[in-house]
């Protein structure tokens, strides 16, 4: 058994020693014990939570003194002998409680485990670029407003009041355009 378990375990037997029991093999032979036990057969019908087969143990999800002493039946769940060894044991070492919890809710498709969220892609200057925020939509008792009209100006056709020279022959290019045509 691992340093977590065996503090997890310690803790689980210090609430037992408060509640009154030596261990956890006396809390399991108690009549409070087997009320809650026979409570959870009933409500999941005899039937191992995970595979559906035979259930003939009720495991701990949470060792909290509520689920200890009976008022919470929320982190007790009916399983069947194989399903119940594979939520608490690696091999021939025992897991953790916590550890058992996660196993079982994997198994029962329902992981707490949070996936990370990928990180936001960075730009060239360093900001992180993530998704915009989309515009809040109009209240619904106002329209929402037209945008202002383009305004185009007109292109002028007057002449330009400076001839500039072409580089190349020193002309002014209206004087070249006159110069093609008579040609």
């Amino acid at each position: 058994m691992g340093v977590d378990a065996a503090v997890q375990y310690s803790q689980r037997n210090k609430k037992l020693q408060a509640m009154g029991y030596a261990n956890y093999r006396e809390y399991l032979a108690s009549d409070l014990w087997r009320s809650i036990r026979s409570r959870i057969m009933t409500r999941d019908k005899g039937r191992c939570r995970i595979c559906k087969a035979v259930a003939v143990d009720v495991h701990h999800l949470r060792y909290t003194w509520r689920v200890l002493n009976g008022q919470c039946d929320r982190h007790l769940l009916a399983l069947c002998r194989s399903c119940h060894e594979m939520a608490e044991f690696r091999g021939e070492e025992k897991v953790s409680p916590s550890e058992a919890r996660l196993r079982v809710l994997e198994a029962l498709g329902k992981s707490p485990r949070k996936k990370p969220k990928p990180s936001p892609k960075k730009t060239k200057k360093g900001k992180k670029k993530g998704k915009k925020k989309p515009a809040p939509p109009p209240p619904a008792n106002k329209k929402p407003t037209p945008p202002p009209p383009q305004v185009h100006r007109p292109i002028s056709t007057a002449p330009l009041a400076i001839q500039v020279p072409m580089p190349a022959t020193g002309k002014p290019l209206a004087r070249l355009r006159n110069n093609s045509r008579t040609q």
